[in-house]
């Protein structure tokens, strides 16, 4: 850890986000953290590399009229941290957990790409959506040719991340599509999260709750619990809105 801590403390930017991350209230500690090597501790390895890898990819690109960098990685952050709490009220081990936050981290990486990189043609696809009352991803496939939730997953394929956390990201809008013989517990926390955490103008459409999926993994039991939880987690909003910068 001290190693892992020397590396992190040589790049400021992501010092800050650890310790922002770990010290806002999706954590609840009862004390404030100030150590880096204490911080990568609470916090463990795979989210270390989510951060790392969020932080980087978030640097890269900048806002636009239609799109803020800062709103959708504070959704990111808000996405990810709700299904890592849903996880653990569930009594998942940190296997799962792990993962849950990373592909809730990521699960719209694909939106960041497309609308920083092809910005002009996704207006056409936001446009079109607004104008006719059509999904996001209706739209998305139609003019695109594929989703954002699709494109995200195939990037993070690309980057050698595990089968769990690209099937997390690719149907999360769309759990039902999933086939039965995939993780579906990471899905079923990320497709909830992303449904309750209030959408922003970098994310119009969250994905729709759908409880027949919910029900068929064993966890619609839960729904109103991670209702009541989302309602804790909006309370720390002004906590988050600095995790990432």
């Amino acid at each position: 850890m001290d190693d892992v801590a020397e590396v992190v403390e040589a790049d400021p930017a992501l010092t800050i986000t650890v310790l922002r991350l770990v010290n806002s209230g999706f954590f609840g500690m009862a004390s404030r953290i100030n150590s880096v090597s204490e911080a990568i501790g609470l916090l463990g390895l795979e989210l270390l590399r989510t951060l790392a890898l969020a932080t980087g990819i978030f640097s890269k690109y900048e806002s636009t009229p239609s799109f803020s960098i800062e709103q959708f990685a504070l959704r990111s952050v808000r996405v990810a941290s709700l299904a890592r709490q849903m996880a653990m009220t569930s009594k998942h081990t940190r296997k799962i957990i792990d993962p849950v936050f990373l592909s809730g981290m990521l699960c719209d990486i694909g939106l960041l790409m497309l609308n920083t990189t092809f910005a002009e043609k996704y207006n056409i696809v936001r446009e079109r959506s607004e104008d006719t009352g059509e999904r996001i991803t209706t739209v998305e496939k139609q003019v695109l040719g594929a989703t954002h939730a699709e494109l995200g997953a195939y990037l993070i394929g690309l980057w050698g991340f595990d089968d769990a956390i690209v099937e997390a990201i690719a149907f999360h809008h769309h759990p039902e599509l999933a086939p039965p013989s995939i993780h579906l517990q990471p899905l079923a926390f990320v497709h909830v999260a992303d449904s309750l955490v209030p959408p922003g103008r970098c994310n119009p459409q969250p994905a729709i709750i759908n409880p027949d999926f919910l029900a068929s993994v064993g966890v619609l039991d839960h729904l109103s619990e991670w209702k009541n939880l989302t309602e804790s987690f909006n309370a720390a909003t002004n906590d988050a809105k600095s995790v990432m910068g």
